[in-house]
């Protein structure tokens, strides 16, 4: 909604526009950047995977869980330890 109102825009164009640009939508594009921020830290840092989750901005350690292994083929655990 903010990026819409500093553009002058409807929230449906900006959606719309933005997933012609990048073939996803605002949302899964956030998504990928926390779960590309979670990678990181798992490969950096010993943080339990619900701080991770919870650092990289997912309320829910199971969501983030679900959604990790969506988008990587492994869970967190699993990629922590092929790191």
């Amino acid at each position: 909604e903010a990026v819409a109102a500093a553009a002058g825009a409807s929230v449906a164009h900006v959606q719309r526009s933005f997933r012609a640009a990048y073939g996803l939508t605002v949302i899964e594009y956030l998504q990928l950047l926390r779960v590309r921020r979670a990678q990181a830290l798992l490969r950096e840092s010993d943080m339990p995977v619900e701080a991770v989750a919870a650092a990289v901005g997912f309320a829910s350690a199971s969501y983030f869980t679900r959604l990790f292994t969506r988008l990587t083929g492994a869970g967190p655990a699993r990629f922590r330890a092929g790191r």
